[in-house]
C-alpha cells in the first residue's frame, strides 16, 4: 500500500458555558502483523468508526467530565484461530469480516478542592462478528479505574499522597494444552495502589510507588507459546527526580 487516505470529520456544538455536545465519523486502515495458520501476514482492518458524547466543566474548569458512545464497523478483524500455533511458536489468528463493536466511555477529572486531584473512569463495550459470536474475548469488556492525590496543607505540604483502584471484567481465550485445545479465564480482579511524593528542594522530588498493594494473583494472556502468564506481584518503586 503506497498511500491511503482515512477521511475523518467532527462537529462540536457549545450548548453553554457549561456542557457542550460532539459528534465524530472516520474510517479505518490498520495494517495488521498478525498471520494465519499458512503464515500469511493478515491483510489490513478496515472499517469504520461514529461517536457521540457529551462533555462538562465544572469548578471553573478545574473539574471536567464526559460520556462518549461508540460504534465500529470492521471488516478483517484479526482474532486469534485457537489451536493454530505457527512453527516458532506464535499463536496464529485469522480475519473476520463484518464486525460489530458498541461501547462507552465515562470519566471525570480534575480538582476537586485545592489540592485534591481526582480521576475515575468506566469503560464498557461488547463486539460480536457478523454470526453474533463474541469477539476478542481475551479482552475484558468492562475496565474501570479510580485514583486521588492530596497535598498536605502547612507544613506538610511539601508531601503528595495518593492512592488508587483499577478493576477489569472476565476475559478468556482458548489455548492448546497436551490434551486439545482448552479454554482458560482470568476471573474479574481489582489491584490497588499508593504513591506518596516528596518536593525536597524546587528541583528535587523524591517518589515511592507500591503496586498491587495485596499481592493480587492474577494471569494476563500472551499468544507467544499460547502461554497465560502472572501479572506483576507486589512491588516497590523509588524514584528521585532533578529539574535542570
Amino acid at each position: 500500500y503506497d498511500a491511503v487516505e482515512t477521511p475523518y470529520a467532527g462537529l462540536i456544538y457549545d450548548i453553554n458555558d457549561t456542557y457542550s455536545a460532539y459528534v465524530s465519523y472516520t474510517e479505518i486502515f490498520n495494517p495488521q502483523t498478525y498471520r494465519d495458520r499458512d503464515g500469511n501476514v493478515l491483510k489490513p482492518t478496515t472499517g469504520k468508526n461514529k461517536e457521540i458524547g457529551l462533555k462538562g466543566e465544572y469548578l471553573e474548569g478545574r473539574l471536567n467530565a464526559s460520556v462518549s458512545l461508540f460504534e465500529a464497523r470492521l471488516d478483517n478483524l484479526g482474532q486469534i484461530d485457537a489451536g493454530q500455533i505457527l512453527s516458532d511458536g506464535t499463536q496464529a489468528y485469522y480475519g473476520t469480516s463484518g464486525t460489530k463493536s458498541r461501547g462507552i466511555d465515562m470519566d471525570v477529572q480534575g480538582e476537586l478542592m485545592q489540592d485534591w486531584n481526582l480521576y475515575a473512569g468506566v469503560s464498557h463495550f461488547t463486539g460480536t462478528d457478523s454470526s453474533d459470536v463474541r469477539l476478542s474475548s481475551q479482552l475484558p469488556r468492562t475496565t474501570a479505574r479510580l485514583f486521588t492525590t492530596y497535598r498536605l496543607p502547612g507544613a506538610w505540604n511539601k508531601l503528595t499522597v495518593g492512592g488508587g483502584v483499577s478493576w477489569q471484567s472476565r476475559f478468556y481465550q482458548s489455548a492448546t494444552s497436551p490434551t486439545g485445545a482448552v479454554t482458560a479465564e482470568q476471573k474479574p480482579y481489582a489491584l490497588t495502589s499508593l504513591m506518596a511524593r516528596y518536593a525536597a528542594t524546587d528541583k528535587v522530588e523524591l517518589a515511592v510507588n507500591v503496586n498491587n498493594l495485596f499481592d493480587k494473583k492474577y494471569t494476563v494472556m500472551n499468544g507467544f507459546f499460547n502461554q497465560m502468564l502472572y501479572g506483576e506481584p507486589r512491588n516497590v518503586m523509588a524514584t528521585v527526580s532533578v529539574k535542570y
